[in-house]
């Protein structure tokens, strides 16, 4: 495997061990998030695999699938809409009243 789509890889593969390592422990606040980011870097490892060139610095999984060429059915399509549109991008509370009660107050 070439050296740049091997790192895009680890870091998924890295990233998806520490989604399962929170979701035993039941952080659910940050699972969402590392989720997020498994498929960004998978997302990324296909681009530099399918263009020969490094991935676009963006975070949007739709413009980096939709860039890469990989073919969107509809349920990559939807699985996509779905990790946009849920807030897991911001894995901290909005407001004391949102804040999940194991995590602790701060001022």
């Amino acid at each position: 495997m070439d050296e740049k789509i091997r790192y895009w890889v680890e870091l998924a593969e890295y990233d998806l061990e520490t989604a399962k390592v929170m979701l035993s422990s039941r952080r659910l606040l940050y699972v969402g998030f590392m989720c997020h980011q498994v498929v960004e870097k998978a997302l990324k490892g296909h681009y530099q695999f399918s263009r020969k060139d490094t991935p676009p610095h963006t975070h949007n999984l739709s413009v980096i699938a939709s860039q890469s060429g990989r073919q969107q059915g509809t349920g990559m399509n939807l699985f996509i809409s779905q990790l946009i549109s849920s807030d897991i991008l911001y894995p901290w509370p909005i407001s004391r009243r949102d804040r999940p009660p194991s995590l602790p107050l701060t001022a």
